[in-house]
């Protein structure tokens, strides 16, 4: 209990609490309003196979070998598979439920963020306002209800470097394991969470070539390693079920497969004007994505903690190392993986989802230029001190509470953010995709069983998928009838995906979901 307590009042934990009690509430209150993505029936079937494997070691179980869901970790599918069973939930308050978790574990995040930050500015209110910013970034928001496979990614990630850096504060045997388990999970939900274990050996090297007087305790830094190495090998195969059998051979076999994800060589993009296949997609694919879909200010303040950053290093490199370290860790975690995927070519797609986890390394850098800009200020007298708080406080408030508002306006699809860089009214829709998710769907099918009287409802999915009926109550899913062929179907629902909307074919629209005005999936009604 004296340690909890301790924790507490070292961390100055009650605003943070304070925030995230707020947010467990209206988190919770909102988990239902959500639509589904094209994704979530996929892990979750993941899940429930790896459950059953589980349950039946020795056998080869057909699904789980021959499912390519098996080069994705399961470490936070499987627990929520053993709960939906548990629970026997239907299919409607299985997803619920997995909105409802989904969104706890990245509040988690949110938390471990904030100690993160704590650790580096020694004050309640710079961490507490990265938290804020964690929160009050739409798209990461809304895929924190939905997204269980880049949003566990993101939280892992956070959690994994902050035990990294109190490992290298305080090397010891505890936060070897610590840390080992984070990485664990980490790469047992997605495997580009490597990098971290990677950063790790990296980092113990470049302690022993700039500390030089800890030069004399190497052997002790070789066992440290080497109790890590072991103890990470040994987890990541304990909580990935396909590695039981064979470990080395399957994690290389997954591996390889995630590398070059094949599988999606061929869907098609669209991305500033034009369409291109995902294997196809140029060098700024994530850089612009980045750019146009955070908050302006986040960018603006990121950029200048980027120069701090780097001019620092580059100004005494022994001196950075030494006593800006966690500073040189968030770089890596930002520009190593950036990097890895511009040179390697490796395919994305859906906007920048598959590299949420460097969004907290930007909101992390984005805190440096706040401090920078208070640094700054020191150099002027106490009147102009106050005046340019005063100022940078203004405008950082009214970002963020000009972000805030168009979460609440265009609840829930805050996925579809983007900020004043993507340029004028259409420039979004005409340029990128837009939901990509298909999560629109679940709106068009709620206001269909509304306005239509009939028992039974043919629908068509027009560059979509019908998975939003699985959230959808037992009782209005049962009247619909999903068709494919076009002359049988009442209504086509598109979110125009690889379509722009005045080159759809039909004028009968008979419902439309729009974001600050604009369409974002239409429902025509054919007959």
């Amino acid at each position: 209990m004296n340690q909890v307590v301790g924790f507490l009042y070292r961390y100055k934990t009650s605003y943070i609490g304070l925030l995230l009690v707020f947010s467990i509430v209206l988190g919770l209150s909102i988990a239902g309003q959500y639509g589904m993505g094209w994704d979530e029936p996929t892990s979750d079937h993941g899940g429930k196979v790896a459950l059953a494997y589980v349950r039946n070691v020795g056998d080869s179980n057909a699904r789980m070998w021959t499912d390519y869901m098996r080069y994705y970790g399961v470490a936070f599918e499987l627990p929520l598979a053993f709960a939906e069973e548990t629970f026997n939930l239907s299919s409607h308050d299985t997803y619920v439920f997995r909105h409802m978790v989904t969104f706890l574990l990245f509040l988690v995040g949110v938390f471990f963020f904030y100690l993160f930050c704590f650790k580096r500015f020694k004050s309640v209110w710079l961490p507490l306002l990265g938290a804020v910013f964690l929160l009050v970034s739409p798209r990461i928001f809304a895929d924190a209800f939905y997204n269980s496979k880049d949003i566990p990614a993101l939280v892992f990630f956070v959690i994994s470097i902050f035990t990294l850096t109190r490992l290298l504060e305080k090397p010891n045997f505890k936060n070897i394991l610590w840390h080992a388990l984070a990485c664990a999970l980490l790469i047992d939900i997605r495997l580009p969470g490597i990098f971290v274990p990677v950063l790790t050996i990296g980092f113990f090297v470049l302690d022993f070539m700039f500390l030089a007087e800890e030069r004399k305790v190497w052997r002790k830094t070789l066992i440290l390693l080497s109790a890590y190495l072991v103890s990470l090998v040994g987890l990541v195969v304990l909580f990935w079920p396909f590695l039981w059998q064979h470990p080395v051979a399957h994690f290389l076999e997954a591996y390889a497969d995630m590398s070059h994800f094949s599988r999606q060589d061929g869907l098609l993009v669209l991305y500033a004007g034009q369409t291109a296949a995902a294997s196809e997609l140029p060098w700024h694919y994530i850089p612009l994505w980045i750019l146009i879909t955070t908050p302006l200010t986040y960018i603006v303040l990121f950029f200048l903690g980027v120069g701090t950053s780097i001019g620092r290093f580059f100004g005494n490199i022994p001196e950075y190392v030494r006593t800006r370290r966690q500073d040189l860790v968030v770089l890596a975690w930002f520009f190593g993986p950036l990097s890895a995927v511009i040179l390697l070519h490796s395919i994305v797609y859906d906007g920048w989802r598959q590299m949420y986890f460097i969004y907290p390394a930007l909101l992390y850098l984005s805190l440096v230029g706040v401090e920078e800009l208070l640094t700054f200020l020191k150099h002027y007298e106490a009147r102009v001190q106050r005046l340019g708080k005063r100022l940078l406080i203004f405008i950082v408030a009214l970002s963020i509470l000009g972000t805030m508002w168009f979460m609440i306006r265009n609840h829930p699809y805050q996925n579809l953010y983007f900020n004043a860089l993507v340029g004028g009214e259409g420039n979004a829709r005409n340029n990128f995709e837009m939901d990509y998710w298909g999560l629109t769907f679940r709106e068009g099918l709620e206001y269909i069983a509304v306005h239509d009287r009939d028992a039974v409802i043919p629908v068509l999915f027009a560059g979509g998928s019908p998975e939003n009926l699985l959230i959808l109550t037992p009782k209005v899913k049962s009247r619909f009838s999903v068709q494919t062929d076009m002359d049988a179907a009442k209504y086509v629902l598109s979110n125009y995906r690889w379509q722009q909307y005045d080159t759809m074919p039909w004028d009968n629209e008979f419902y439309s979901v729009k974001v600050d005005g604009e369409n974002v999936m239409t429902i025509f009604k054919m007959y």
